[in-house]
C-alpha cells in the first residue's frame, strides 16, 4: 500500500491494516475513496454527525457507586421493573455490554444465583419483561456520568468493547434505556436529532465488514470506531423515512424503550416481538446500506461470503445461506427501484415489502397506560 492509502484508511492514527486478500483492500480502499470515516481529528469538518464516546463507569474505581438488590431491598427500595424507587429517588440499571445486542436491549438478564442467561422467545414477546442486572447505580451518578450534556433522552447507544474479526459479527451496537453501563461498552452520543439513523449505519454487515480489514485484536477502542467509513447524514435524506420505521419496529419492543418511539414521533404500543419480521426488516436494512456505500451486487456477494459463522448457522437451520439469499433478493429489487442513482425508496410505491403489514405498521401490545 502507498503512504497516501494507509492515510486514506487511517487518517488520525496513520497504522496500516494487513489485509486478507488484495480484493478485501479493493473493496475498503474504494469505499474509503468515497464516504468519510466517522470523525477526522484537527477538520473543522471532520465530525459530520456530531458525535463523543465515553466510558460511563468502571466496574473497579467506580464501584462505590454501585449497589445490589439485596443492599437496596435491605435499605428500604422498592422495585419496579427493573428500577428501585425510594422518595421520589432512583436506582438505575447498571446495564453490562454482554446485557446487550443487536435491536437488542434485552439480549441477557442476570439471575439471582449470580450468573447470565439469555432472554426467552415468550419473555421477549412480554412487553413488560426486563432484563435484571447486577448492580444498580443512583439517577444522580447516571447523569453526572453523561459527559456530553447536549444528549437530553432517556436512552443511549453504543458498542460492545470487546470483539474479534472472527467473531459471527465483529461490531455489536445496541441502544440500551435510560441506565448506566460498565467499561464492557462504550457509549455514543450524537448532537444530530436523527441519531437513530446512525444506529442503523452501525449495525449494518457493510459496516461490519470494513472493521473487519482493519481490527487487529479483540478490543474496538474509540480511535478505531472514529475511523470506519459511515455514511452522513446527508447520504440517507432520500431513505431517511424508510430506514426510521424499520428501526423503530426493532427497537421499541418493550415499555422500557417507551422513550425512544417519542423520539421518532410515534405514540403507539411497543411491537410485537416476530422473529420472522425482525429477519426480514434486517435484510432490507442490510441490502439498502449495500446499495448506499456503492457495493455492487457481486461485492455483496463476496462479502456475505465472510461472515461464515452467519453462513454455518443458516447452514445447519435452513440448508442453505438464507441471510445472504435474502439480502441479494431484496438488494436486486432496489437496483430496480433506482436506489442507487439517488431515487428515494417509498414503501408500497417503488418498493414492496415482503412483510404484510410493512414494517413500522407491524402488530402492537396497547400503549402503557
Amino acid at each position: 500500500m502507498t503512504p497516501e492509502e494507509i492515510t486514506l484508511l487511517n487518517p488520525n492514527t496513520g497504522t496500516c491494516p494487513v489485509f486478507r486478500s488484495r480484493r478485501d483492500a479493493e473493496i475498503t480502499l474504494d469505499i474509503y475513496r468515497r464516504v468519510p470515516i466517522l470523525v477526522k481529528e484537527g477538520d473543522p469538518n471532520g465530525n459530520p454527525w456530531g458525535v463523543s464516546f465515553q466510558l460511563m463507569f468502571m466496574m473497579n474505581t467506580d464501584s462505590d457507586k454501585f449497589h445490589t438488590r439485596r443492599q437496596l431491598e435491605n435499605d428500604g427500595w422498592n422495585l419496579e421493573g427493573n428500577v428501585f424507587v425510594r422518595d421520589g429517588k432512583r436506582m438505575l440499571p447498571l446495564y453490562e455490554a454482554k446485557m446487550l445486542h443487536h435491536y437488542d436491549h434485552r439480549w441477557a438478564t442476570y439471575t439471582e444465583g449470580g450468573g447470565t442467561r439469555d432472554l426467552t422467545l415468550e419473555e421477549k414477546q412480554d412487553p413488560n419483561a426486563v432484563v435484571m442486572p447486577r448492580y444498580w447505580v443512583g439517577e444522580v451518578e447516571v447523569s453526572d456520568a453523561r459527559k456530553n450534556r447536549s444528549w437530553d433522552q432517556s436512552w443511549f447507544m453504543g458498542f460492545r468493547k470487546i470483539c474479534r474479526s472472527t467473531d459471527e459479527r465483529t461490531i455489536v451496537s445496541f441502544v440500551f434505556p435510560e441506565g448506566g453501563i460498565g467499561d464492557s461498552g462504550n457509549v455514543i452520543i450524537s448532537e444530530k436529532a436523527n441519531s437513530h439513523l446512525l444506529y442503523a449505519v452501525t449495525v449494518s454487515f457493510a459496516l461490519d465488514y470494513f472493521l473487519r480489514q482493519k481490527l487487529g485484536g479483540t478490543n474496538l477502542n474509540f480511535f478505531q470506531f472514529m475511523q470506519l467509513p459511515v455514511l452522513k447524514e446527508g447520504a440517507l435524506k432520500g431513505v431517511s423515512g424508510f430506514i426510521s420505521r424499520r428501526v423503530l419496529e426493532m427497537v421499541f419492543t418493550s415499555t422500557s424503550m417507551g422513550s425512544f418511539n417519542r423520539v421518532l414521533g410515534d405514540s403507539g404500543g411497543p411491537f410485537r416481538w416476530d422473529e420472522g419480521r425482525r429477519a426480514a426488516i434486517r435484510a432490507e436494512l442490510d441490502a439498502l446500506f449495500f446499495h448506499l456505500y456503492g457495493i455492487d451486487r457481486d461485492d455483496a456477494d463476496y462479502i456475505m461470503e465472510t461472515f461464515p459463522i452467519v453462513k454455518k448457522k443458516d447452514v445447519a437451520k435452513y440448508g442453505a445461506y438464507r441471510t445472504k439469499e435474502r439480502i441479494l433478493e431484496i438488494y436486486d429489487r432496489m437496483a430496480e427501484a433506482g436506489v442507487s442513482q439517488g431515487t428515494p425508496l417509498v414503501d408500497g410505491e417503488n418498493f414492496i415489502s415482503e412483510l404484510t403489514p410493512p414494517p413500522g405498521h407491524g402488530p402492537r401490545h396497547a400503549p402503557a397506560s
